[in-house]
């Protein structure tokens, strides 16, 4: 699943209010936690998670094939 906040209304409280709700999601379904991934060159992302009390955890790359059709 991907949430995002569009450019235009960022900065209005819109991802912190998806973020809890998520939270609250998987604490409701008895989750130990929620897991984001964040593309490496989205900074901006890293530090509203970092804000919002998530912890770096590791560095990875994505790798896909696409097949021909």
């Amino acid at each position: 699943m991907a949430i995002a906040v569009d450019e235009k209304y960022q900065g209005r409280g819109i991802g912190k209010q998806l973020l809890m709700t998520v939270e609250q999601w998987a604490k409701d379904d008895n989750c130990a936690g929620v897991r984001l991934v964040s593309s490496f060159s989205r900074e901006k992302a890293h530090q509203f998670y970092s804000h919002c009390g998530y912890t770096h955890r590791k560095d990875q790359k994505n790798f896909v094939k696409i097949f021909d059709k």
